[in-house]
C-alpha cells in the first residue's frame, strides 16, 4: 500500500494523456468496425466475430504497407481512407443492428477499465522502445512515409522492423495531434480482451452464428486468465512497445481461423477467407521473426489436413496473399539497404557456443516451469492425437506441438546464426520470445478444458466452482491493478524520470548541431533513452555505457569527437582522466574549453537516490 501511495502522483493522467486515451479508443473502435463491417457484408456465414479487431487492424496494415511502400501514397491520405472506411462500415452496422466482435466485448472492456486507468499516464521507459520502436513511430509522424532511399535519414537502430504496431500508434498520434508513445501499451491490453473473448468461444466450441451471451463471470474468468493469471503476462512486454503481445494474439487468431479453413466440409465463405487473409497479414507484420511462426503454422495446418489435401488448398489462398504483402515489405527493406537483424554467413556461425546456449535455454525452462510444463503437457496430447486421432477440437494440440517445437528449434538456430557473443551463449530473451506462443497456449488449453467440461453433466457443485472462480477473477481484475500499480508502472523509475526531465534542458543548452557524449555507470545502459529524448536524429557523439568498462573512461578524455559530455554517474577513473571532481548525488553536463580543461556547465540533483548504479533496473 505504501508503494501505491508513493507512486500515486505519477499515476494521475494529465489532460494531454486523457486526450490520447480518447483518440486511442476511437482508433480501436474504427479498426473493429472495419473488421465487423466487412464480416457482415461478405456473408458472415462461417466467420469469427471475436476476430473483428485483429481483422480490421490487419487490413489497415495491408493498406499502409502496399499504399506507401509500393505506391508512395502519403500516410495521411491512407489514414483518411481508413477513417472513411470506418465511417461507412459504422453506418452498415447501425442499419444491420450489429456490433463489432459480437456479444461480450463490452463486458470485457468494462473489466479492463481498472488496468487502463492505472496505466493511462504511462510513459515510455524500455531500452528497445527508445532504440527502435519509438524512433520508427516518430519518423512516420514527422515525414508522412516509411523510411526509404533518398528520403530523410532514420535514427532507428532497426528501421525496417515490420510496422504493424507503429501504424496503430501513428493513427492515434494523428488523431490526438501529439506523438502517442504509449498507444501500443493500451492496444496490447485491448488485444488481450479480444483474446479473452476468443477463449470463451473456443471453450464453448460454438458454431458460427450461434454464439451464446457472455456472462460477467465468464468474461471475468477469461480476462483474468489472459492477463494477471497468465504465465506469459509480463508487464514489461505488454505495457511497452514490444511486439510480443501483438504477435501472441494475432497468432492465436491465425490458428483458430486456419483450423476453420482446413476443418470445414464445404468451401469456406468469403467472410472467413477475408478474415484469415487479414489476420495472417497482421501476424507477419508484427515482428521480423514471425515469418518462422507463419511457416510453422502452415506446417501445423497441413498436419491436421493431411488426409484431406483439398481443405489445405483453401488455406493456401490467404497464406499466399499475406506472403505477397510481406514480399512487398521485404522489397522495401531491400531498397532501404537493410535495417533488420542480419543473419551471419554460414562459415561464421557460432557452433562453439551451442552447449552453453542449450544450458542457458534449459535454465530458463526450469525458471519458467509453469509455461513450459503446460506446453509439454499439450505437446504430449498433440502427439497422442497425431497417432491415435481425436475430435476436431483437439486438432489444435497438433498445431501447438508444431509451433512450440519448431519455434524453439528456430530460436536455437538464431543464437548460433544471428546473435553474437554473449547474447548467443546466454540465449538472450529466450523467455521473451516464447511469450509469443502464450496466446496459442491459452486457446489450446481452453479447447482441451472445453472438451472435458462438455463430457461432464452439469451439477450444483460445478456451478458453485465456476461462481467462486468468477468472483475471484472479478476481484483480481478490479483490485489487482490498483494494489499492484507499483509493479505495473515500472516506468515510474527515478533514473528514467531524471533523464526525461534533464533531456529538454540539456538539448537547449547545447550549441545547434552539437553532439554530446553520454556517460553512465557500467551495467545500467540508459543511452537509448537519452538519445531518443534529445530529439530526432543522431544526438550522441558516443557513449560509455552498458558494456563499457572503467578503462574506457580513461580513453574518453583523449577523444576529440565532442567537447560536451553528459555524465549520469561519475567514477574515480573518469575524474582522474579529466582532472575534474564531479559531486556525488547529481548528473552533470561538462564541457572542454579551448585550453583542454573540463568544467561543469550545469548539474541536476538526483531526487530520492545518490547513484544511478545503486537502483534496480
Amino acid at each position: 500500500m505504501s508503494l501505491l501511495l508513493n507512486t500515486l502522483p505519477a499515476l494521475m493522467p494529465t489532460l494531454p494523456a486523457l486526450g490520447q486515451v480518447a483518440a486511442f479508443l476511437a482508433i480501436v473502435a474504427g479498426l473493429a468496425t472495419i473488421g465487423a463491417g466487412l464480416r457482415i457484408v461478405t456473408g458472415n456465414r462461417d466467420a469469427v466475430a471475436a476476430a473483428d479487431l485483429v481483422v480490421g487492424w490487419g487490413l489497415v496494415v495491408v493498406l499502409f504497407v502496399v499504399g506507401n511502400s509500393l505506391l508512395a501514397i502519403p500516410l495521411t491520405i491512407l489514414a483518411l481512407l481508413t477513417g472513411l472506411a470506418a465511417l461507412v462500415f459504422a453506418i452498415v452496422l447501425i442499419r444491420r443492428k450489429a456490433v463489432p466482435m459480437g456479444g461480450g466485448i463490452v463486458k470485457l472492456l468494462v473489466l479492463l477499465l481498472p488496468i487502463l486507468a492505472v496505466t493511462a499516464s504511462m510513459q515510455a521507459s524500455e531500452g528497445d522502445d527508445f532504440g527502435t520502436w519509438l524512433p520508427n513511430l516518430r519518423y512516420l509522424v514527422l515525414f508522412d512515409h516509411f523510411p526509404g532511399p533518398g528520403l530523410e535519414p532514420t535514427d532507428s537502430q532497426f528501421p525496417a522492423y515490420p510496422p504493424a504496431g507503429a501504424i496503430v500508434a501513428y493513427l492515434v498520434s494523428l488523431l490526438s495531434g501529439q506523438l502517442s508513445e504509449t498507444a501500443i501499451d493500451r492496444f496490447n491490453l485491448i488485444l488481450l480482451g479480444a483474446l479473452a473473448l476468443l477463449l470463451i468461444r473456443t471453450f464453448r466450441d460454438e458454431p458460427p452464428g450461434s454464439e451464446r451471451a457472455v456472462r460477467w463471470r465468464d468474461a471475468a474468468i477469461a480476462l483474468a486468465f489472459v492477463t494477471l493469471f497468465s504465465p506469459t503476462f509480463v508487464p514489461r512486454l505488454v505495457l511497452a512497445n514490444y511486439a510480443e503481445c501483438a504477435t501472441a494474439v494475432s497468432l492465436a487468431f491465425a490458428v483458430i481461423l486456419g483450423l476453420r479453413l482446413v476443418q470445414t466440409d464445404s468451401r469456406p465463405g468469403p467472410a472467413l477467407m477475408l478474415q484469415a487473409t487479414a489476420v495472417f497479414a497482421a501476424l507477419v507484420m508484427t515482428k521480423q521473426s514471425t515469418l518462422a511462426l507463419f511457416g510453422l503454422l502452415l506446417i501445423g495446418l497441413a498436419m491436421v489436413a493431411r488426409r484431406t489435401p483439398r481443405r489445405l488448398g483453401w488455406a493456401l489462398t490467404p497464406f499466399l496473399v499475406a506472403l505477397a504483402m510481406l514480399l512487398v515489405w521485404k522489397h522495401h527493406v531491400m531498397l532501404l539497404g537493410g535495417g533488420e537483424m542480419p543473419i551471419s554467413a554460414f562459415d561464421t556461425w557460432h557452433w562453439n557456443v551451442l552447449p552453453e546456449t542449450l544450458g542457458s535455454m534449459l535454465t530458463v525452462t526450469h525458471n519458467k516451469s509453469g509455461y513450459f510444463g503446460l506446453s509439454a503437457l499439450i505437446v504430449l496430447v498433440g502427439l497422442w492425437t497425431l497417432i491415435k486421432g481425436g475430435s476436431q477440437p483437439l486438432a489444435i494440440t497438433q498445431v501447438f506441438t508444431i509451433l512450440f517445437l519448431g519455434f524453439n528449434a528456430f530460436l536455437l538456430w538464431t543464437y548460433i546464426a544471428v546473435f553474437i557473443g554473449n547474447e548467443g551463449s546466454s540465449a538472450a530473451s529466450f523467455w521473451r520470445y516464447n511469450t509469443q506462443l502464450g496466446g496459442v497456449q491459452l486457446v489450446t488449453l481452453a479447447a482441451l478444458l472445453g472438451v472435458v467440461w462438455r463430457r461432464k453433466a452439469e451439477t450444483a457443485t460445478r456451478n458453485r466452482i465456476v461462481a467462486v472462480w468468477g468472483t475471484i477473477s472479478l476481484l483480481v481484475l478490479i483490485a489487482g491493478p490498483v494494489l499492484g500499480a507499483g509493479l505495473l508502472r515500472f516506468d515510474i523509475h527515478k533514473v528514467k524520470m531524471h533523464i526525461a526531465e534533464v533531456a529538454p534542458e540539456l538539448k537547449a543548452m547545447l550549441p545547434p548541431g552539437t553532439k554530446v557524449w553520454f556517460i553512465d555507470p557500467p551495467k545500467v545502459g540508459m543511452h537509448n533513452q537519452m538519445e531518443y529524448n534529445l530529439g530526432y536524429g543522431t544526438q550522441l557523439a558516443d557513449r560509455i555505457s552498458y558494456y563499457s568498462t572503467e578503462e574506457d573512461y580513461a580513453n574518453f578524455a583523449a577523444n576529440e569527437i565532442s567537447d560536451y559530455a553528459y555524465v549520469l554517474n561519475s567514477s574515480e577513473t573518469l575524474e582522474t582522466a579529466i582532472a575534474l571532481t564531479l559531486p556525488v548525488g547529481a548528473s552533470h553536463l561538462i564541457h572542454r574549453d579551448q585550453t583542454g580543461q573540463w568544467r561543469i556547465v550545469k548539474s541536476w540533483l538526483f531526487k530520492g537516490f545518490v547513484r544511478a548504479s545503486d537502483l534496480k533496473y
